[in-house]
């Protein structure tokens, strides 16, 4: 049985958020080390610490939000986070020192907290089970499109308006919050509800669940692995003396190849099974990085190496979307997508230990070891596959009925 037109349209409301947010987000994000730079005048390594301030708020808030969206019901938390972002970035915008500043940043890093636990379980509740790997990928797919554009629009923007690029953030936010009061409705994401009720305490009884630790160690390593990239590639091409492509070329190369390669997926490859894509995600991203270390025409390599770790990263970053809700019971989708945000400790690690290895082994020695965190990844991912396997969790979603998750 198909979802009702009102739960697809709901659907919809929820992946073109999530496409309105991304785009809001690199709207602005990329612009805090520039406008620390030009209006508070920091150094390097106080920029370093201001721009690690929102996803250090997002490491440490993401379990209490997601326990609260639970609590509150998702789409009530999913207004109260685009309130807090438009407010955010509002400060961002007005700020004349670096203290309000940071409040604006911080304020983001709730707001995100919020919104990323809340969206993907609010998801669940409006399709049937088999149908969540297909949105999952169409939601990756659209927020890429808005990672292509809020930048371009965010460069443009702070030439000519300066602080006032933040305001435009603000404004989507606002576009946001309009679309959910309009089209989304509190009955359509009602939450199964357990017959005993765990204490607020209790709730941190997940942190001790074997799937979601393995979960967020295999997500966190691949974040180390991206962490490391972003943060050394500049200085690999850099250093490369013309050989490799621009830094810019290669970032527009990987996010055109992960929107064409989603819609190739979700229109002719549906056949493939969830499994056989998780394990081909994972060599692509493993032989993707690796021939990067090859020296024989060092340009189209570089080339190569983008496109093949893209597709892989295209066809395994949803699946870990999936294998969340497999292990969330229905009750706690919310609190396990905010405790799976314990991930982002890979985006500080990486760049700390990718410095150390860069130093010691130069540029081969950091990409062969973002090519063994991704390897290490997939062991614990199929540590949560074998879990799964041998004790499922219930499923309390019907079939027949997606209209509870």
């Amino acid at each position: 049985m198909k979802a009702s037109n009102s739960h697809l349209k709901s659907m919809w409301v929820l992946l073109i958020g999530s496409a309105l947010s991304t785009f809001g987000i690199f709207l602005s994000i990329p612009l805090v080390s520039m406008h620390a730079y030009n209006v508070f005048h920091l150094s390097v390594y106080e920029i370093g610490l201001v721009s690690g301030v929102w996803p250090a708020t997002v490491f440490f808030f993401g379990f209490i939000c997601g326990m609260i969206g639970d609590r509150w019901g998702y789409v009530r938390s999913i207004r109260t986070s685009a309130i807090i972002n438009c407010a955010a970035f509002l400060t961002m915008a007005v700020a004349r020192d670096v203290e309000t500043f940071v409040l604006g940043l911080v304020l983001f890093g709730i707001g995100k907290s919020f919104f990323d636990s809340t969206i993907r379980a609010a998801m669940t509740c409006v399709c049937l089970p088999h149908e969540r790997e297909k949105y999952f990928r169409l939601r990756y797919m659209l927020m890429n499109i808005g990672c292509v554009v809020g930048p371009l629009v965010g460069v443009y923007a702070y030439e000519y308006m300066a602080s006032g690029a933040f305001t435009l953030t603000s404004v989507v936010y606002v576009a946001f919050f309009l679309l959910t009061m309009g089209f989304l409705h509190i009955s359509d994401f009602k939450i199964e509800r357990q017959e005993i009720a765990h204490t607020t305490f209790g709730k941190f009884k997940v942190l001790k669940d074997f799937r979601l630790l393995c979960w967020v160690a295999a997500f966190a390593l691949v974040l180390m692995a991206y962490g490391s990239y972003e943060a050394f590639m500049p200085i690999i091409v850099e250093q490369s003396a013309g050989l490799r492509p621009s830094f810019g070329i290669l970032v527009s190369l990987n996010a055109a190849v992960v929107i064409i390669f989603q819609v190739i997926h979700l229109r002719y490859m549906k056949w493939l099974p969830f499994n056989q894509t998780v394990i081909a995600g994972i060599v692509l991203l493993v032989v993707g990085f690796l021939i990067f270390t090859v020296d024989v025409n060092v340009f189209f390599m570089s080339l190569l190496a983008v496109v093949v770790f893209s597709i892989g990263e295209t066809l395994l970053f949803p699946c870990f979307e999936v294998f969340m809700d497999k292990i969330a019971p229905a009750h706690n989708k919310a609190l396990y997508f905010g405790a799976g945000e314990i991930k982002q400790i890979g985006f500080f690690l990486g760049p700390l230990l990718g410095g150390v290895l860069f130093t010691a082994g130069g540029s081969h020695l950091l990409i062969v070891s973002c090519a063994l965190c991704i390897a290490l990844a997939a062991a614990a991912l199929y540590q949560v596959h074998a879990s799964l396997r041998s004790k499922p969790v219930p499923n309390t979603v019907s079939e027949a009925e997606p209209t509870n998750g």
